[in-house]
């Protein structure tokens, strides 16, 4: 299984754009599993994450609905987005 990114022009701000399980392996919770360790490396990192994989997005949506809270601080919709708020932390 692997979660694939990656990096940008920018050395901490990150795009995850596949996941993949082999399908033996499907709906056993590896990709969650995949995705919210990813997330781990991404707060212990400090980066920021543009989340191109529907399912990065669609595991956001479910465990974190609210984009106030918690993981959604370290994602940004596009490498604009993402310099902007890079640049709002100096």
């Amino acid at each position: 299984a692997a979660l694939c990114y990656l990096p940008t022009r920018f050395t901490t701000l990150m795009e995850f754009y596949h996941t993949e399980v082999p399908l033996a392996y499907r709906h056993l919770g590896i990709g969650d599993l995949l995705v919210h360790r990813a997330f781990e490396w991404v707060e212990q990192s400090n980066l920021l994450v543009i989340p191109s994989c529907s399912f990065v997005l669609r595991y956001l949506k479910t465990h974190y609905p609210d984009r106030n809270s918690g993981i959604w601080k370290y994602v940004v919709d596009d490498e604009h987005t993402g310099i902007e708020r890079l640049a709002s932390r100096d």
